[in-house]
């Protein structure tokens, strides 16, 4: 993160996630005990591969902090994964907020 004077700041964000596998889990083990679960968890749904993940998020705060406008862009590399234990794709998505303090 960086401040710059009168109100202005910037923040990136990276994550890096190396494959992980959870096959021995709860779930997995579950159903061996329940056959009928295998069907919530298909096979492959423990494993995640590798993935880097940004946020950049940029702003602007006057010196009364009375409002502030800030926008961010969440998955900035748009890096194709699956997220675990679903599978769900994360898109890569822009947000924009304005606060007003009263």
């Amino acid at each position: 993160r960086y401040d710059w004077p009168f109100g202005y700041w910037l923040d990136l964000r990276v994550h890096w996630q190396d494959r992980a596998d959870y096959s021995w889990g709860f779930a997995t083990r579950a159903a061996a005990l329940y056959p009928p679960l295998k069907e919530l968890f298909p096979p492959g749904w423990q494993q995640t591969a590798a993935y880097t993940y940004g946020d950049l998020s940029a702003g602007y705060r006057p010196l009364d902090r009375s409002w502030s406008l800030s926008g961010a862009i969440h998955n900035l590399f748009h890096e194709q994964y699956r997220e675990c234990p679903l599978g769900e794709e994360v898109p890569t998505t822009f947000t924009v907020r304005l606060t007003v303090g009263f």
